[in-house]
């Protein structure tokens, strides 16, 4: 099994999209690494882009997506894969994609309180928290 931690900032407005099962909220998601060039050892910057899906089954709530703005800072657990497509220019587009498993809001953007959402979206979701395998487990 793989998992991938990222901590970066999102990079537009979530959207919810539905699917025959369940709501996919989409966003991107920039990293930044910050590192000193070897060859001029001038300080450079390199940002990674991830397309992120948050799945929901139906009926779950996808409150989570009216805090996911521009500049909201995220750690976010998932899975890692790749996707490859050819855009309407006819160019081969490949990129860095995570499926969450846990997200958790770092930071906040201006004018809205990081701690409080957080608390509402982690009170709104132990509703949602029994799922259909939980009574598979041994405790």
């Amino acid at each position: 099994m793989q998992q991938l931690i990222i901590v970066g900032n999102v990079g537009k407005q979530a959207e919810v999209r539905q699917a025959p099962n369940g709501q996919a909220i989409g966003f991107s998601v920039a990293v930044n690494e910050t590192y000193k060039d070897k060859a001029t050892g001038e300080k450079q910057e390199k940002t990674t882009w991830y397309k992120v899906t948050l799945w929901k089954k139906l009926g779950e709530s996808t409150k989570v997506a009216e805090y996911l703005k521009p500049g909201q800072t995220v750690a976010i657990t998932g899975r890692a894969y790749a996707d490859a497509y050819v855009n309407k220019e006819g160019k081969a587009v490949a990129e860095q994609c995570v499926r969450v498993e846990r997200l958790e809001l770092v930071g906040s953007p201006k004018g809205q309180s990081g701690a409080a959402a957080q608390e509402e979206i982690a009170a709104e979701d132990r509703i949602h928290l029994k799922r259909e395998d939980d009574d598979d487990l041994p405790f």
